[in-house]
């Protein structure tokens, strides 16, 4: 349609119109893994809807929203921030200033956005879904079930939502209740792909890492088309530890979606632990940069029999542990996106920490 009236010489200059062109060009470049639309969605289609109101916050919430599913978090808060400059109490961007502190583990700043968004509008499912997260992070299981519940009566077919209540209900131990939602989605879509990546992405976050990979897996081969289910899963084996695995489901990922931050992040830690030398020994596999850390091999072996003295308890196999000689390379290996304002975090089977003479750092501390 967009074409058609360009090629009729009578191009569209309506925003909301365009808004319509935006969204559904970009549902098609996610279907059919068209990368290069979005680069043309954002600087073409919205910034046309721009030019003709300036005022159009919506258009800078979507511009928002597709740089954010990407993981572009600095020109997603940008273009969020410009639409509140517009409409301060518009629900959509607060939720997704909201979103983008999540990504980063800044959970006070994510509650705080998804409470102004539900002042504004209480019935509001992306801002329900989000306080939703915060409380699934807090530990809150009902609180995160009763907010989702809400979600769901005012749209109750977005998977968004179906996906994150399942995995209420897997954590709750509530299998009836699960099968009730995963019927209900599949009796509108025959092949639930978002459903079930939305579902493995919640648990994966809550590290119930054995139900996830199922689900992506299952989200995967019900749409194959969608490169979502299969980079959450690369990431996933990332966490784990598994990281030959990961990798290759990275690079395919990547070769698909080129403009997914997180993936080339990711990417970019592997190359660097590349150049890193191993060392194993009964209890730990440890990288490390030799110019830097070589003294810790010869100091962790010493850690294992006073833990497990302290804990009762000894983890199976060996644990990865990954000492990195920048913060920036820590921070990717952990969320994927730097500045992570922390220098060392456990994934679930990975260690990961920044050296205490690591680059970006203002000073060493004392590990």
């Amino acid at each position: 349609y967009y074409t058609k009236r360009s090629n009729d010489d009578a191009d569209i200059v309506d925003p909301d119109e365009l808004l319509v062109v935006a969204a559904a060009g970009a549902e098609n470049a996610r279907w059919h893994n068209l990368s290069r639309q979005f680069s043309f969605i954002l600087n073409e289609v919205i910034s046309d809807a721009l030019k003709s109101d300036p005022d159009c916050w919506p258009a800078e919430v979507m511009a928002g929203d597709m740089l954010l599913e990407k993981y572009n978090k600095p020109d997603a808060v940008d273009a969020y921030d410009k639409a509140l400059k517009v409409n301060p109490k518009a629900a959509d961007a607060l939720v997704g200033r909201g979103r983008a502190a999540l990504q980063k583990f800044e959970v006070k700043d994510a509650e705080s956005f998804a409470d102004k968004a539900l002042a504004a509008n209480p019935r509001h499912p992306a801002a329900l879904r989000l306080k939703a997260d915060v409380l699934l992070v807090a530990g809150d299981l009902a609180g995160a079930e009763k907010r989702l519940t809400a979600a769901r009566t005012t749209n109750p077919r977005d998977p968004a939502t179906l996906g994150r209540l399942a995995a209420v209900y897997v954590l709750t131990r509530k299998p009836a209740a699960f099968d009730a939602v995963a019927k209900e989605a599949e009796s509108f879509d025959a092949k639930p792909g978002s459903f079930y990546a939305e579902l493995a992405e919640c648990l994966e976050e809550r590290k119930v890492y054995g139900p996830a990979e199922g689900f992506y897996k299952k989200a995967a081969d019900l749409r194959p088309m969608l490169a979502a289910p299969r980079t959450g899963l690369g990431m996933l084996y990332l966490r784990l530890g598994r990281e030959k695995e990961g990798r290759d489901l990275l690079d395919k990922a990547f070769a698909l979606d080129p403009f997914n931050v997180r993936v080339a992040n990711s990417l970019k830690v592997m190359k660097h632990l590349d150049k890193y030398s191993t060392v194993t020994t009964e209890h730990y596999e440890l990288r490390y940069d030799p110019s830097l850390d070589k003294v810790l091999a010869e100091f962790l072996e010493e850690t294992p029999a006073e833990l497990k003295r302290q804990f009762n308890y000894e983890p199976p196999g060996r644990t990865l542990v990954e000492v990195f000689s920048t913060h920036e390379m820590f921070s990717g290996r952990t969320v994927g996106l730097p500045d992570l304002h922390t220098i060392g975090a456990c994934t679930g089977k990975v260690v990961a920490m920044a050296s205490p003479k690591a680059k970006g750092l203002t000073k060493p501390f004392n590990w």
